[in-house]
């Protein structure tokens, strides 16, 4: 049904940003219980988990963009009306982010009340 439907795609959804939040934050995690884990007199190397947390905790946003466009991607690409490419489903999403309809090439306006 279509209640199903909607539920399940929520539910992929709200899984997909638990990833990235957990991608984001699973170095860092990793280096806190690595530290507070190991007694005080004992020398741990942490220079590559502390790496690792620096290049991916600046991705957040860039994870968290990803599972926002993903669905209208993926939508764009189960077309029935059209076959396209990933590219072309890609690029199709981010006319519609920017407002923009691509067959016009005009910016869409919302209606006014």
């Amino acid at each position: 049904s279509k209640s199903c439907e909607k539920r399940r795609a929520i539910m992929q959804k709200a899984i997909a940003y638990s990833l990235a939040y957990l991608a984001t934050y699973m170095f860092p995690i990793i280096l806190m219980v690595k530290t507070l884990g190991t007694p005080r007199k004992t020398n741990i190397d942490v220079s590559r988990i502390l790496k690792l947390s620096f290049i991916f905790f600046p991705f957040q946003g860039g994870f968290n963009f990803f599972v926002f466009v993903s669905s209208r991607v993926l939508n764009a690409k189960r077309s029935k009306k059209s076959k396209r490419t990933w590219w072309s489903a890609t690029k199709h999403a981010f006319t519609f982010l920017r407002g923009m309809d691509p067959k016009k090439k005009k910016t869409i306006t919302p209606p006014s009340n």
